[in-house]
């Protein structure tokens, strides 16, 4: 694997041994120059005749033209050592490793010598602005603490949250992402799965479900909007569900009325139709009589289900009747998200607090996609996240930032595909029902 540049623990010697000369040519120079000019003016006579005069003129430029030439270059340095972003990375990255404690001296015939030292490489992508960190864990005294905090303190250090991390024969990679060059600006459809940004894809597939979190405002019902316009591309069947009558049946009756519910009886019987349909295709697939075949196999589109505010629908029922139908589609969409990979039958549930009076954690958990926008509280994220991993606080100003998480992997801060002002969803749509 491509590690990149090694962290400089002595890069101040360098670059003082660097100023240091280039200072001292410096001043030589301008010596020279001094020289010449009170030579020239002494007024030897030997020095009168028009030849000498010219030499001396000649070599007074050049000693004048050298001094202004490593003059410029030595304010370049200085200025380029300060401000240029791989020297101020390297110098952050040195003062992680000395602050950390994460290097060991010993002395050495009275003389000061590293021991034992993290070894940290940093690889800087300058047309993208992002940063891959990778540290090597080979058994140092420092792999427990860098495998335990180091997602921690390297999101500190850069005041930021990161994109990616992996672990690859003995390796961790860190990928710290310095603007959101990876947001999409455009719809952009691909054959399979979602494309989420420049960089990730969900493959329904392999990960199947989703569950979109977030509050009013966050970016929540465009994200939703995005992913419906893909499904709609790849010919998926959608039934939408929307207790609370709002952006989703607008959607839902543009897509197909049919589909569309909104009240306890019809949201009871799209339940059940979509769980029921799981089944024929389960039978459909046995029929095959082939082993490792899925839906795709058979020649069948995918179907999803789209849930809006499952709190708002299980709230809803008081009476008998209303509370046996609501344990009817909790069952039913227990069933779904259990055994619907292999159908092609995906659930994307959509909720402002799923916490585990509204999805239980059980159920939570085999949601191969999860997005919470805007800043979620600590219990939320435990919650949604599983994880106790210290998540930065997000600038909300930012419609659609977040954190994403694919699989039971770590969450990621992401930016949801930001289109055009006043792109036209609705206008989308149609067109793709065409």
């Amino acid at each position: 694997m491509k590690k990149g540049k090694r962290v400089n623990i002595d890069y101040m010697y360098t670059y003082v041994f660097i100023i240091l000369f280039m200072f001292v040519f410096t001043f030589f120079l301008f010596i020279k120059t001094m020289d010449y000019i009170g030579v020239y003016k002494l007024g030897y006579k030997w020095f009168y005749s028009v030849v000498q005069e010219t030499i001396y003129k000649q070599f007074l430029f050049r000693y004048i033209f050298l001094e202004w030439i490593y003059l410029i270059l030595l304010i370049l340095f200085v200025v380029w050592l300060v401000g240029n972003k791989k020297a101020v990375i390297n110098r952050k990255l040195v003062s992680f490793i000395k602050n950390n404690n994460y290097i060991i001296y010993e002395n050495v015939n009275g003389k000061k010598k590293i021991k034992n030292k993290l070894e940290m490489y940093y690889n800087y992508i300058k047309k993208d602005d992002y940063l891959i960190i990778t540290i090597k864990v080979n058994g140092s005294p420092f792999d427990k603490d860098i495998k335990n905090n180091g997602r921690e303190k390297i999101e500190d250090l850069f005041n930021t949250s990161l994109s990616a991390m992996s672990m690859d024969f003995g390796f961790i990679s860190y990928e710290v992402a310095f603007n959101t060059n990876d947001r999409l600006k455009e719809l952009i459809y691909i054959s399979e799965g979602v494309k989420l940004d420049k960089k990730k894809v969900w493959n329904y597939d392999f990960l199947p479900h989703g569950l979109i979190a977030g509050t009013t405002g966050t970016g929540k019902t465009y994200f939703l909007n995005y992913l419906i316009c893909n499904l709609l591309y790849q010919k998926c069947c959608i039934t939408f569900i929307d207790p609370k009558m709002a952006d989703v049946r607008a959607i839902g009756n543009i897509v197909n009325p049919s589909k569309t519910g909104c009240t306890e009886d019809e949201i009871y019987k799209l339940v059940r139709d979509f769980k029921n349909s799981m089944e024929e295709r389960q039978q459909i697939i046995a029929q095959a009589k082939r082993t490792n075949i899925t839906y795709k196999d058979c020649g069948l589109n995918a179907e999803f289900l789209i849930f809006d505010e499952l709190a708002a629908f299980k709230s809803g029922g008081v009476e008998k009747n209303s509370k046996d139908k609501i344990k009817q589609v909790e069952a039913d969409l227990r069933k779904i998200i259990l055994m619907g990979r292999s159908t092609g039958n995906f659930v994307i549930l959509v909720a402002q607090q799923p916490n585990a009076d509204v999805i239980e954690t059980g159920i939570r958990d085999q949601l191969g996609l999860k997005v919470a926008f805007g800043n979620t509280k600590e219990e939320l994220r435990r919650m949604l996240f599983g994880t106790d991993i210290k998540l930065h606080i997000l600038d909300t100003r930012v419609k659609g930032v977040g954190y994403l998480s694919l699989g039971n992997g770590e969450p990621y801060k992401y930016y949801a595909p930001d289109l055009s002002a006043g792109f036209d969803y609705v206008g989308e749509i149609k067109r793709l029902m065409i």
